[in-house]
């Protein structure tokens, strides 16, 4: 946990006494403090694993749970509420175009929710979520892809690899848009997501130092293949199909890509999608 917490120094964990617990968590931060607490709680399960149960339990998998359930609290708090549970975290100052660096495509970050705007004839714009799952990990992306007139070219809903946390199930979401634009060869799509942290670290110049950094670096390098592609923030509002198709996969661990036509039941996923053809 020592290569993800900054838990204190080994000698604390001493029992020099009645009060070394209390010795211990006095010496630490609030966020230690919860830290230590969390980590002694699932030290006492394994042990219960190896008493009670089958004793299966890995140590990987621990800290994999502390990660995800850690993060889990953190969206619950009063400050974490907004975006649908996802922590916006470190937002920059935000401008209309990232142009200035030569190893960033061109591509826009609008964080006022806007509705789903129609795209020009030889471009397309690809809505995407994604669904996470605290306590396991377990994840699942949605992705529709609409052409100039509105009508669906392609969809994905399927699930995921295991992931640290909600941030990195949608950056991966992000991910596949971009991946489904060069595999129909669209021209300058747009992918739209509501993840207000997943979009502003996509569409960042600054390199990225998160956990996440590698998720992040995939999604510059592919982007690299799309010039002139867009990645804009939207609100739920006007993404309910990406996010059903998202909830489908998680529901029935399913994998699934389809091309225009596509079944029926999917197509009625989309209602109440809150989508606005303008003109542009």
């Amino acid at each position: 946990m020592r290569e993800h917490w900054n838990l204190p120094p080994e000698f604390r964990f001493w029992q020099t006494g009645e009060d070394w617990l209390l010795i211990l968590l006095g010496c630490c931060s609030d966020k230690q403090r919860a830290q230590v607490l969390l980590l002694l709680w699932r030290a006492w399960h394994l042990r219960c694993d190896v008493i009670h149960e089958k004793g299966k339990e890995s140590i990987m998998k621990s800290v994999s749970f502390l990660l995800n359930y850690e993060a889990m609290l953190t969206d619950c708090s009063p400050a974490s509420r907004n975006n649908k549970g996802k922590k916006a975290i470190g937002l920059p100052e935000l401008t209309n175009q990232f142009g200035s660096c030569s190893s960033i495509p061109n591509r826009v970050l609008d964080m006022h929710p806007s509705p789903w705007s129609m795209p020009t004839e030889d471009t397309a714009v690809i809505n995407v979520d994604a669904a996470y799952k605290p306590l396991t990990g377990e994840s699942a992306i949605g992705v529709v892809a609409r052409d100039g007139q509105g009508s669906i070219i392609a969809v994905i809903s399927r699930s995921i690899d295991i992931c640290q946390d909600a941030e990195e199930s949608e950056a991966r979401a992000i991910l596949a848009g971009l991946q489904l634009g060069i595999e129909l060869g669209l021209h300058e799509p747009i992918v739209m997501s509501d993840c207000t942290a997943a979009v502003n670290a996509s569409t960042s110049t600054v390199p990225n130092l998160s956990k996440l950094w590698s998720v992040y670096k995939d999604i510059s390098n592919v982007a690299l293949r799309l010039p002139g592609c867009l990645v804009q923030y939207t609100s739920r509002k006007f993404n309910c199909f990406a996010h059903n198709l998202a909830q489908l996969a998680f529901q029935y661990g399913t994998c699934n890509f389809w091309l225009s036509p596509v079944p029926a039941y999917i197509s009625e996923l989309a209602v109440g999608d809150g989508v606005n053809f303008e003109s542009e």
